[in-house]
């Protein structure tokens, strides 16, 4: 007989380390000290500004590929075994699913699953059971369409400083690499906290490997499909509009971008697993 394995003890495991993937981009963010100036930082004028939001999403966060693929195995107390794999694209996407069974207190298989799908609007958390899914607004499409709608002018300072903040970032990974290995033929930034340590790919800012004392993950394979399905991050009964806020937090963002001030980015840009 099976039961079920709760999602929580699941979530606790899982948010106690990978979250730390996105504090980890952001504390390497943060090695340079972000820098205002009226021109929003230097910049290749000849190289083309976004003119919409699918393109100024995919030039805000650009990925090693077009959609990437990351196979894991996790592993936990009382013969806790699973497997997750995340789907992730250009533009703000992101698919998570997974799958763990363990030994419960009778003896019995306890098992679970869950899925999370992110877009640019929304995070889409599939219910237990006959719970209603659950939807948590993401703010890159408030950014998104704020910027587009900003004159010629400002939309080009504030791309100068995106430019300039992953350009900052890649000199600072050069001058100051880091505790660094290689997983699955990747590079990965090691970072240890306590008795937990966390090897984030900071192209993706995925982890390739996660361990504590209670739970690790490891990835077993990345792969770089040339396309995927057109519905793979498609949710059901999305909300038509945003149940509002959010736009002013957007707007203060994208004024510190056109002043050539980054310091916000990394934390608008974190999305922690489940």
């Amino acid at each position: 007989m099976k039961t079920r394995l709760p999602r929580g003890a699941m979530a606790m495991a899982m948010a106690a380390g990978l979250c730390g993937g996105c504090d980890a981009l952001e504390s390497r963010a943060k090695e340079v000290v972000p820098r205002a100036s009226s021109t929003g930082g230097a910049a290749d004028e000849s190289s083309r500004v976004p003119g919409n939001a699918p393109e100024f999403l995919r030039a805000l966060q650009p990925f090693p590929a077009p959609n990437l693929r990351l196979h894991y195995t996790m592993a936990g107390p009382g013969g806790l075994r699973g497997e997750l794999t995340i789907d992730t694209a250009e533009g703000g996407f992101r698919r998570q699913e997974w799958s763990m069974t363990a030994k419960g207190m009778d003896g019995d298989t306890a098992m679970t699953r869950g899925l999370t799908i992110e877009t640019p609007r929304w995070k889409w958390t599939r219910g237990e059971g006959d719970a209603p899914a659950r939807f948590v607004v993401r703010p890159l499409d408030l950014i998104a369409r704020g910027y587009v709608a900003k004159s010629p002018a400002v939309r080009r300072a504030i791309f100068a400083t995106i430019r300039q903040w992953h350009e900052d970032l890649r000199r600072s990974r050069l001058e100051h690499p880091g505790d660094t290995e290689l997983v699955a033929g990747e590079t990965c930034l090691r970072t240890r906290v306590a008795a937990q340590t966390l090897c984030l790919w900071e192209a993706s800012a995925l982890p390739l490997r996660y361990e504590s004392a209670e739970f690790t993950l490891q990835v077993t394979e990345i792969q770089r499909p040339a396309s995927v399905p057109a519905d793979l991050y498609h949710v059901d009964g999305a909300p038509a509009d945003f149940p509002g806020g959010g736009l002013e937090n957007a707007e203060i963002l994208l004024r510190d971008l056109e002043a050539g001030n980054y310091a916000g980015l990394a934390t608008a840009l974190a999305s922690p697993l489940l």
